[in-house]
């Protein structure tokens, strides 16, 4: 719905720089959408092809400090019309940000600039029923930490609905107390297996419907568990991994629930922290992350899953007698990770430090 929401943006809006933000419980996505015409920008020569080399950079800034940053270099075709892209950073909450965007050349010649300063900025949701309300009342969207995020302008009861993606009858039902502005709705994960749901609320005459995955060991076969022990390798002891490899498939998802329990930071809420950020991680790596093994078993994506978002990235995608590279700095382990593409793939291999010594890195943070 997201990606479905942004194409249309593009098709309504002009040249620019555009934020759009997507609050969640403890923390908030900033969306910087671009869309250029990339005849502001100069033709280069890179390996024997005409190509405009465009630099960008986006920031989000709390009340004293800069919460989160990136920047990043992009080529397109010199012959191009057009040229957009979204990036996006999650920071987390507070009261008020400062967001800003600059766009130049890749020899930093300044094209574009835009900031903006607001309490709350037009959460990207809110564009979800329709794009052409000039006032929405009512808007909702799945947040990946176990929520769902519903903004709504009226104090109502409303039914909460969990159906399978195709239809069918409900299979939860349950009311749920909606209040004026943000509400965070948490998600009743128990007794459903790994699939699509369906989720529909109903607060008076507004209704609204959303599409959540959901892991849970419920059904898995051999082969997804597999798979997903594989996946938390470093962040389970070797007793436990051990453990998880030789108990019967019956008996897996009983041991998988009481390994994240031990490391569940409040028990007595309902909802347990630490397994849904792994969760979170481990479906970024799947979508982000390229491999013949899944994007969650290639070298970003445990790395990603174990140490979470990098603090830092250098990308050097473009660099001549040098195979495509990226460097991730986690500054709080005092560890650099450099990947490489040797193939042209988009699969990143680490290769330093070597491949062989992650084992041991990664246990010594255990520890």
């Amino acid at each position: 719905m997201i990606l479905l929401l942004f194409a249309k943006l593009f098709l309504f809006h002009g040249e620019g720089i555009e934020f759009y933000q997507i609050p969640q419980k403890d923390s908030t996505t900033f969306y910087f959408i671009y869309r250029l015409e990339p005849v502001e920008f100069p033709i280069e020569l890179s390996n024997k092809r005409k190509i405009r080399c465009i630099s960008l950079y986006g920031e989000v800034r709390g009340k004293n400090d800069i919460l989160g940053a990136f920047w990043d270099m992009d080529t397109i075709p010199a012959d191009s019309e057009n040229y957009g892209t979204i990036k996006h950073i999650r920071v987390r909450r507070e009261k008020k940000y400062t967001v800003e965007s600059e766009v130049s050349t890749c020899h930093m010649l300044k094209r574009f600039e835009k900031k903006q300063s607001e309490k709350d900025l037009f959460p990207v949701s809110s564009l979800i029923p329709s794009l052409t309300d000039s006032i929405v009342k009512f808007a909702w969207y799945f947040d990946t930490t176990g929520y769902i995020a519903v903004y709504s302008e009226i104090s109502d009861t409303g039914i909460l609905k969990t159906k399978r993606e195709y239809g069918g009858p409900p299979l939860k039902e349950r009311k749920v107390l909606i209040k004026r502005g943000w509400n965070f709705i948490p998600i009743d994960f128990k007794g459903l297996s790994p699939a699509t749901y369906r989720f529909v609320l109903s607060v008076k005459k507004y209704r609204r419907e959303v599409l959540v995955p959901v892991m849970s060991g419920s059904g898995w076969s051999e082969k997804q568990w597999k798979y997903m022990i594989m996946a938390v390798r470093y962040i389970f002891t070797r007793e436990e991994i051990d453990s998880l490899e030789n108990a019967p498939l019956k008996e897996k998802e009983k041991l998988w629930n009481k390994y994240w329990a031990r490391r569940d930071p409040s028990p007595a809420t309902s909802q347990n922290e630490a397994y849904m950020e792994f969760l979170r991680r481990f479906r970024y790596a799947e979508e982000h992350y390229r491999s013949i093994f899944g994007g969650a078993l290639s070298d970003m994506g445990i790395i990603y899953i174990t140490l979470g978002p990098p603090d830092e990235v250098e990308k050097h995608e473009f660099e001549q007698n040098s195979q495509p590279y990226v460097i991730w700095y986690y500054y709080r382990y005092n560890l650099k990770f450099r990947f490489e593409d040797r193939f042209g793939t988009g699969d990143y291999e680490l290769v330093d430090p070597p491949r062989y010594m992650l084992d041991d890195i990664m246990e010594s943070i255990r520890k």
